[in-house]
This record gives structure tokens, C-alpha cells and sequence, in this order.
């Protein structure tokens, strides 16, 4: 595999979650921190339940739990800078994002609820017919959306929100967007929004 290629000769050992015998994160941590130890976190790549789970098998064996920025932001310093999104007509992008939005706000008010937080890129990509160029030969934009009944957010990072997309025309996709509420870019979360108003 490529990682064992990349990784040869230096201090990176290479496991594979999931294969026989490659313990899963808890398991090698327990191992390799020694009682006492601290261990950072950072809360943006780490989910509630896989925090628990450190939780209840750290804290008997005295390893703290330290909530961290992210260490790769900090040193990657000569990383690409993001690309804007774009969008897809309806002869290269299956569906209407307007109809598939009607389509799921209606299953929404049929589960009595209100809001789909959509997170997972290729999701937002096929819900939106939007296309992105921050991961290299992934076609995907960085992005998650929160659908409402009355509109969607569309979250880029900072830096990608002044884009031309997502702007569809009318003729193809009956979709138009505006940069946040009053164009402001949202610090908290390293994003800007894109809203998208739904049909009258």
C-alpha cells in the first residue's frame, strides 16, 4: 500500500484499523500513555461518543483529557488555499436541488421535525449539485449545509465565500444564494454561509 511506501524509514508506524490484531484508539492509547499523562483533543475531528469512550477507558488509568486547536493547522503552513465551490447544470448533475429540497423538507415535516444537518461532503455535493477542488482528485467540495423549512445554510470555509457558486441559473437549477444574512464570515466556526432561500 502507498502508506507503507510514504512511511518507509521513518519513525511513522503504519496501522489498519479495522484488520486483525491493529488495536482501535483507546486500546493503543491505553498503551502508550503512561499514567499521569494528558492527552490532547481536538474537539472539531473527535465525536461526543468517541469522547466518552476515552473518557471511561482513560480516566481509570489517570490520563487526563485536554480539549486542543489543531496541531496540523498550526504547521501546515504552506497549505493549498481553498477553492470556491461550483455548481452543476441538470445536464451534468442528476436532479433539481430545489426539487430534491422540497423532497426532503417534506420526509422532515413527515418525522416531525424541522432541520437536517447534512455533513458528509458527498451529500451535500449530490443535495446541492455543487463540485469542489479543495481535496486533490476528489470531486467533493469542504463543505456541510443545514436545511431548514424556510432556507438552507450553506457552510464553506473562510476565504471561499465571495465564490460565484453556489449560483446556478434560473433555467437550471431555479436556485439562487446570498453570502450570509449581511455577508458577515461566522469566526466561531471558520466558515462562511451561503443561504439559500426556499421556494415561495
Amino acid at each position: 500500500m502507498r502508506a507503507d511506501t510514504e512511511t518507509a524509514g521513518t519513525p511513522i508506524t503504519v496501522f489498519r484499523l479495522g484488520a486483525e490484531g491493529t488495536p482501535d484508539h483507546p486500546t493503543w492509547l491505553e498503551s502508550a500513555l503512561a499514567p499521569g499523562a494528558t492527552l490532547g483533543l481536538d474537539p472539531e475531528t473527535v465525536s461526543l461518543t468517541a469522547l466518552h469512550e476515552f473518557e471511561a477507558r482513560l480516566e481509570p488509568k489517570r490520563i487526563a483529557i485536554r480539549a486542543v486547536n489543531g496541531l496540523i493547522d498550526a504547521t501546515w503552513t504552506d497549505r493549498p488555499p481553498h477553492r470556491p465551490p461550483s455548481s452543476r447544470t441538470a445536464s451534468t448533475s442528476p436532479g433539481n436541488p430545489r426539487a430534491k429540497l422540497e423532497r426532503l423538507r417534506a420526509h422532515l415535516t413527515a418525522l416531525g421535525a424541522t432541520t437536517m444537518l447534512v455533513t458528509a461532503p458527498d451529500q451535500v455535493a449530490w443535495l446541492l449539485n455543487l463540485r469542489g477542488a479543495d481535496v486533490q482528485m476528489s470531486p467533493v467540495a469542504l463543505a456541510y449545509c443545514l436545511v431548514h423549512q424556510e432556507s438552507t445554510l450553506l457552510f464553506v470555509p473562510d476565504g471561499t465565500s465571495s465564490c460565484s457558486a453556489p449560483r446556478p441559473s434560473t433555467n437550471d437549477h431555479d436556485l439562487h444564494g446570498s453570502q450570509g444574512t449581511s455577508g458577515q464570515e461566522h469566526d466561531r466556526t471558520s466558515s462562511s454561509v451561503i443561504v439559500f432561500p426556499a421556494a415561495p
